[in-house]
């Protein structure tokens, strides 16, 4: 049995019972949802009753505290991850909290469009294979466009900026982005 990661383990046990809560079987003090439907008087099965989602807040209640911790440790390690500006570890904190894992991947079909199965992948990839050279060998064009020469060179400077221009430049710069390679941000060079 496989528990979540912010599963607390001295409360594992409470766990399990919330699991089985789900199945019908929720058992706290041998106390099973069929016993509840089994009460012979009102009385006896509203005090099961009353028992069982005792139990059940009780539960819920520990998962909402150790779920919370969780995320607050995690969080943490993020903090401390960003400040010493390990973008892999930070990454990998982020992707695993947001819940994101994998690529789906997309079923490869013939060409008559119905899927390719099973795990056969020698089959996949010789698909993929004649699917790119039907992709990339075509036949150049019968009729091709007649596009013709500019008829003026459009006047571009190529050479090195003026003041001016690397002013009108740093004016546009947007407030929030990213600092490129030099790590200035735009609000500094401002």
């Amino acid at each position: 049995m496989l528990a979540k990661k912010w599963w607390a383990e001295e409360n594992l046990n409470t766990r399990n019972c919330f699991r089985q809560r789900h199945t019908g079987r929720y058992r706290k003090g041998n106390l099973t949802k069929q016993q509840i439907n089994n009460c012979r008087t009102r009385v006896a099965k509203k005090e099961a009753q009353k028992q069982y989602a005792e139990a059940n807040s009780e539960v819920k209640i520990n998962v909402r505290t150790d779920k919370r911790k969780f995320v607050n440790r995690v969080a943490q390690e993020a903090d401390e991850a960003a400040a010493s500006r390990n973008m892999k570890q930070l990454y990998d904190i982020t992707k695993e909290l947001t819940g994101k894992f994998g690529r789906t991947e997309r079923p490869v079909k013939d060409k008559n469009g119905s899927v390719l199965m099973g795990a056969d992948k020698q089959l996949s990839i010789r698909r993929w294979a004649e699917y790119c050279k039907e992709l990339l060998n075509r036949p150049a064009p019968a009729n091709t466009p007649d596009i013709p020469a500019a008829e003026e060179d459009l006047p571009i400077d190529c050479g090195k900026p003026t003041r001016e221009e690397i002013r009108k430049a740093i004016k546009q710069l947007k407030n929030g982005k990213a600092a490129w390679t030099d790590e200035i941000p735009a609000e500094a060079q401002r």
